[in-house]
């Protein structure tokens, strides 16, 4: 029968000490990840159905105080704008208004604001050419939820 020397159990105790720390901090950065993953889905939801002309849809994500505007300029949005190619080309993380870098690590992070930066090739009627567009969305969370500042005028009368 082999019984372990004090040494070894000092290392096997220090070792499941060290892991247990480790875990503990890992779990402590996870609200920023889940935060950035809802944000993620968030943004291809409404960009995916306001592509696609589904604004009934997106206007779940609009914030409460841009839903009117939003829903006023819909049926102008709609006959006039086409898209044929999106894609989101940067993210802008904020916490109360100082930019928070994309990864924070194991740092005590979170973040409640963003700015997407999305190049839209499209058509805007009454024109028939082809245009790229560079749009700014911007994003905040309020009570867990992510919602967009949508303007769609950025569309029909881009600068």
């Amino acid at each position: 029968m082999t019984s372990l020397n004090p040494a070894s159990s000092i290392r096997f105790r220090t070792m499941i000490v060290v892991l247990w720390m480790v875990f503990l901090t890992a779990c402590g950065s996870l609200p920023f990840y889940e935060s950035q993953k809802d944000l993620d889905r968030s943004i291809k939801f409404y960009n995916n159905f306001f592509e696609g002309k589904l604004l009934d849809r997106s206007t779940m994500l609009v914030h409460r105080d841009k839903q009117e505007d939003f829903m006023l300029a819909a049926p102008d949005f709609m006959d006039r704008v086409t898209f044929f190619e999106s894609k989101v080309v940067g993210v802008h993380l904020f916490k109360d208004g100082a930019p928070v870098p994309p990864d924070p690590g194991f740092l005590e992070g979170g973040f409640d604001e963003a700015e997407v930066i999305l190049r839209y090739r499209l058509v805007v009627s009454p024109s028939n050419t082809l245009k790229t567009l560079v749009i700014h969305q911007k994003w905040i969370l309020e009570n867990g939820q992510w919602f967009v500042l949508p303007d769609l005028n950025a569309y029909l009368n881009p600068k």
